[in-house]
Order: structure tokens, then C-alpha cells, then sequence
């Protein structure tokens, strides 16, 4: 008997895989804390992660020990692969690990990327950068403030604009109207 109940569970395993593509200019910082991003994958999501060199990019699989800690809800493992990609995606953006945990942690929290052109399409040269700085404000002031009233976390990438926040009220999209408008 022991035989056949194990061997269910060995049919019910299906690997599933994801990669998240590492820029260059994000490779170094993401080795430096790199423990700090697979510690949380691997205890939290049971996952398996690795760092691959070669085509530069961060290989997030299922394991047996994902499958054996969510028996109760087959879907659960493409969930938690997916929290850890955002998870990944959002360290690399440039957001503290501490703050990209939120991800893993809590169900209703998202992360969104966009360019500044694609909100204003006319700005170039001096005044695309302008409009950035004017964003992020005297010494960051503007940008905590616009954290603070829309609960949310901001990252700015040059011209490429990062928030996370919970799906309350779309705290995101108000995040990228107020800044923007």
C-alpha cells in the first residue's frame, strides 16, 4: 500500500519553469544580494532558483517540496511561481528586497513598470529629463510624498518608472495619474 500512495503523488509532479532576464547593468547589484533574493524563494515558496551565468538570467523551477507543502491546492504552485517572478522582477527593477517581499508575503500587491514617453509622448532632451526630476523632487521629497498617499513603492530607471503597490483601489494606477497629470 505504501507503494501506491506514493505514487500518485509522483504522477501529480509536473515541473514548471520560469526565467527572468537579468540587464547588464543589473548583474552586479544582483550578486551582491543574492542570497538575500534566494533565501525567501527557497524557504517561503519552496522553490527552486538558480542564478544563470551564461545567459544571464535568474531560472525559477517547482520542486517535489512544493508540490508536498500545497497538497490542498493544485494551482497554489503556479501562484507561488509567479509571486517569486514578480518577486525577481522587482529586485532587479531596483526595489529594496526588503520592499520587494511584499510580493511574496501578500496576495493582493502587484508590481507595474512604464515608461515616462508612454504617458507623455512629447517630452525629449532636456525636458524629459525635467519631468523626472520633477517627479522624483528636491532630494526624493516629492517621490516619498507620492508613496505616502498612494501607499505604494516607487522606483525611477532612468526613463522607466516602477511601482508596486496592493490592489486597493488600484493604488498603482492612482500612483502613475498623480505624478504624471
Amino acid at each position: 500500500m505504501n507503494g501506491s500512495s506514493a505514487s500518485p503523488e509522483k504522477d501529480q509532479f509536473v515541473r514548471e519553469t520560469r526565467s527572468v532576464k537579468i540587464p547588464h547593468h543589473r548583474f552586479p547589484p544582483l550578486k551582491k544580494m543574492w542570497m538575500e533574493v534566494y533565501t525567501p524563494i527557497v524557504e517561503y515558496c519552496k522553490l527552486e532558483i538558480r542564478m544563470n551565468l551564461k545567459n544571464r538570467t535568474v531560472d525559477l523551477r517547482t520542486s517535489p517540496q512544493t508540490v508536498t507543502a500545497n497538497t490542498n491546492n493544485p494551482n497554489q504552485n503556479k501562484v507561488l511561481l509567479q509571486k517569486a517572478e514578480d518577486f525577481v522582477k522587482a529586485v532587479i527593477a531596483g526595489f529594496d528586497v526588503k520592499d520587494a517581499m511584499a510580493l511574496l508575503r501578500m496576495d493582493d500587491v502587484y508590481i507595474e513598470g512604464f515608461e515616462v514617453k508612454d504617458v507623455r509622448a512629447n517630452l525629449q532632451g532636456d525636458n524629459l529629463s525635467r519631468c523626472i526630476g520633477r517627479i522624483s523632487g528636491s532630494h526624493g521629497k516629492t517621490k516619498y510624498t507620492i508613496e505616502n498617499v498612494t501607499r505604494t513603492r516607487i522606483v525611477l530607471a532612468d526613463t522607466k518608472i516602477w511601482v508596486s503597490g496592493d490592489d486597493a483601489e488600484h493604488p498603482c494606477r492612482t500612483g502613475r495619474h498623480l505624478r504624471l497629470n
